[in-house]
């Protein structure tokens, strides 16, 4: 079968771009230099430049009015100069008088029948007056006047998709895929209106034909996939119709990839492996996607998955696969089950066989972590970080310095604290962490009841890191201290005790902090210390104190900063139980709607998308 290549010629990228209302069309001729010629190539006189030079200033100041009335003169005395036409097109388009519009470019039409610019702009002026049969008719004379060129038919459907004529849109596809004779014409085109159709079956059809049609298309196909496969009410169809090309084609790449990532979707594990081992064998036993599926399950914490894949591999003894990468996973995998000794035993291995220098300091390190935040065992915590500094290697020095000064935070040594890392402010190797150290060095502060040297730590913070991941628990610290310090100090200072008990894993003393602050009535941090007694409890699997403490946060303190936090953690813990996934779904709703604003947004219309599977609608806020 012939394959075509579409080629967006000039007047081809002119029409795409008018019929689909890119901002060329309605702004462009506002700004866009004016010729000292005509479209005659006339030189133009002093007068009308000045005028068209006036003309389009109006035009971009928005007085479209008078505008339309200058150039309607203009038009009377040179109605074939280009720059005057395309002027009071836009006029007329934004004072929505698509009836002149109409007639003017009826006359030019007459004029220049062949004009793609014309004939493109004349079609989203009948589309934007909700002309049907105007659309339907003018539609077809384009076509018919460009007898078999296949980027008007492109042009002309992907205008009619961009204003929302699915379906006459569609219907030319499949007229061009016969006359042109090519059942793969237009895959995106189509796969997009089917989508539209919500008749994902199709869509996942003809994504796939475009995948391999060539490598740009193959790119787009795959995004477009990849977001349909996050569709609440597509995981179901979607999954059907890749089985259908695979009980056909068992070796589709693009079956394969997707069939993985939407059970993946579905928390349908057994499956989305099964789907990766396909996957790994189609392309010759690389390893590669195991080694990404393994990746990506360990990205969502979901650990058993990440052990079952790594045993697999080692099973398999795949030499594509860097034994050491897959390892660190693993451990991290055993470390997230508090499994602490099969933990251990892997970074162990890493350091007795692993032929890299890196591998082993990063292995000694990870099992500091274990013993510092894991077994409390602060004393071995600091040993090993010492033995992982004593490798040489500068990355994991540093982190392993950071690390000290967090324990020695832990410990409550917060003047060696402090001193740590001030030590390590400035460092070039460490620039990724500048911002981390200096908010801790202003929780030190906090901690130490030092409030003012706290809150000018925190707003340089908020000044040198603006769009930083700390920024807004600065925010949050340095307005809790200005609001509270003189009104609140004692409160104040219990709520410092709270966090600096946090810091060092005591959570049984914070939550009697957090108590105290709590039962002693209204304060600015009243919100804060809900939200923090709820998680504390959270952490400490105690939901039903924790719902306790949210429900009071919502029912007294409706309009407190910190109620749609304590809500979101409420969902949270809904969440995790089927019978109250559905009230989880309200809760996170309610929150894009109202709270669009918030920094949990992105991670609770994800958590939304997961419970509505098989719904039909999710805020896009």
């Amino acid at each position: 079968m012939m394959r075509h290549k579409y080629i967006l010629t000039p007047l081809l990228v002119v029409l795409l771009l008018t019929a689909t209302n890119i901002n060329a069309q309605n702004q462009g001729p506002a700004f866009r230099q004016i010729s000292p010629f005509d479209s005659a190539g006339n030189p133009r006189t002093g007068e009308s430049l000045d005028r068209l030079t006036t003309a389009r200033s109006l035009v971009a100041q928005g007085a479209l009015i008078s505008a339309a009335a200058m150039l309607e003169d203009l038009y009377a005395q040179t109605p074939q100069d280009r720059s005057v036409i395309d002027l009071l097109l836009t006029c007329y388009v934004e004072l929505k008088a698509y009836p002149k519009a109409e007639v003017l470019l009826t006359r030019q039409l007459e004029v220049f029948p062949t004009d793609v610019l014309y004939h493109g702009r004349l079609l989203d002026v009948y589309m934007k007056m909700g002309a049907d049969s105007l659309v339907t008719v003018h539609a077809e004379r384009t076509l018919a006047r460009f007898p078999g060129d296949m980027g008007i038919y492109q042009a002309v459907i992907t205008a009619l998709k961009g204003q929302g004529y699915q379906k006459m849109g569609m219907a030319l596809v499949d007229r061009a895929r016969e006359e042109f004779k090519d059942p793969r014409l237009f895959a995106l085109l189509a796969g997009s209106f089917y989508e539209t159709k919500r008749e994902y079956a199709r869509a996942v059809r003809e994504y796939q034909t475009a995948y391999g049609l060539d490598s740009l298309t193959s790119v787009e196909a795959d995004r477009r996939m990849a977001a349909l496969i996050r569709y609440p009410d597509s995981p179901d169809e979607v999954i059907g119709a890749l089985k259908n090309i695979l009980a056909k084609s068992p070796h589709d790449l693009f079956a394969l990839k997707f069939l993985s990532e939407a059970y993946i979707r579905q928390n349908k594990y057994a499956e989305a492996f099964e789907s990766v081992v396909r996957l790994d064998s189609v392309q010759g036993n690389q390893g590669r996607e195991l080694f990404n599926y393994l990746r990506r399950c360990h990205e969502r914490k979901l650990y058993e998955q990440v052990i079952m894949v790594a045993e697999y591999i080692r099973r398999q003894n795949s030499r594509t696969v860097p034994a050491f990468n897959y390892n660190f996973f693993e451990a991290e995998a055993y470390r997230g089950l508090g499994r602490f000794p099969e933990a251990t035993a892997i970074f162990d291995r890493i350091i007795t066989e692993s032929p890299r220098t890196r591998d082993k300091a990063e292995a000694v390190l990870e099992i500091a972590r274990i013993h510092h935040y894991d077994l409390k065992d602060y004393a071995g915590g600091r040993r090993l970080y010492d033995s992982a500094m004593g490798y040489g290697y500068s990355g994991v020095i540093l982190q392993a310095r950071l690390e000290k000064a967090r324990l020695f935070m832990v410990e409550g040594q917060l003047d060696s604290a402090k001193l740590t890392f001030e030590l390590l402010q400035g460092d070039k190797i460490l620039q990724d962490s500048q911002e981390q150290i200096a908010f801790n060095l202003a929780m030190i502060e906090l901690y130490r009841k030092n409030y003012v040297e706290a809150d000018l730590r925190f707003r340089k913070l908020i000044a040198e890191y603006p769009r930083g991941v700390y920024l807004n628990d600065a925010l949050i610290n340095s307005l809790l201290i200005r609001e509270s310090a003189e009104m609140y100090p004692a409160v104040l200072s219990d709520y410092a005790d709270a966090l600096c008990f946090q810091v060092r894993l005591m959570p049984d003393s914070s939550v009697a902090r957090l108590k105290t602050v709590t039962d002693k009535g209204e304060s600015p941090l009243v919100g804060t210390a809900l939200y923090h007694l709820a998680s504390l409890y959270v952490d400490l699997h105690d939901t039903t104190a924790a719902l306790g403490v949210i429900d009071r946060a919502d029912k007294d303190y409706p309009d407190d900063y910190f109620r749609p936090y304590c809500l979101k953690l409420k969902g949270d813990i809904l969440s995790g139980n089927p019978v109250h996934r559905e009230e989880a779904g309200e809760i996170y709703k309610s929150l894009l709607e109202n709270y669009a604003s918030y920094p949990f947004v992105g991670e609770v219309r994800e958590r939304l998308q997961q419970i509505t599977a098989g719904q039909s609608s999710v805020p896009n806020l």
